[in-house]
């Protein structure tokens, strides 16, 4: 059985969309070359970088998921260091159960809103209730202070 790795590369943000096409295609290829099979690749967009890259200050993300060996590894990895308009790339073991999709979100926001708002009602009242004893102990100390004699001072 294969290994499912995932690989996130930054290309030059400067492209034009047929270009930014081809990069992609062409880090599919190198998968593909090698015998490896790609599962799914994406654009996540354009980011700012956090630092500068090769003159640049933002990118256009990719995300991969494929199949494969470690000549496949190797191959895309090599490709990444061969293309110019491919700015960063790394390629890391992917977790089977964390694989992100872009149609994913939507469909679980609005189960997560359904199942989550009766969770948000129960947080609620058991902030009221953590909140009374609280209270009552704060009050009850006050009190037992303003009976007690001052340091320093004698009662009568």
């Amino acid at each position: 059985m294969e290994t499912l790795y995932e690989a996130m590369y930054i290309v030059a943000p400067d492209l034009a969309p047929e270009q930014e096409e081809e990069v992609l295609a062409g880090a599919a290829e190198a998968v593909t070359q090698v015998e490896g099979e790609v599962e799914s690749n994406f654009v996540l967009g354009r980011r700012e970088l956090t630092y500068e890259i090769a003159g640049q200050t933002s990118g256009v993300y990719g995300l991969m998921y494929f199949r494969g060996n470690g000549t496949v590894v190797d191959n895309l990895k090599r490709h990444f260091l061969i293309t110019p308009e491919i700015l960063r790339g790394i390629v890391v073991v992917a977790n089977e159960k964390a694989i992100w999709s872009p149609e994913e979100p939507e469909e679980e926001e609005a189960e997560e809103l359904e199942e989550g708002e009766p969770a948000v009602e129960e947080a609620s009242e058991l902030e009221t209730v953590a909140e009374a004893p609280v209270e009552e102990q704060g009050t009850e100390g006050a009190e037992a202070e303003s009976e007690a004699p001052a340091p320093g001072t004698q009662e009568e």
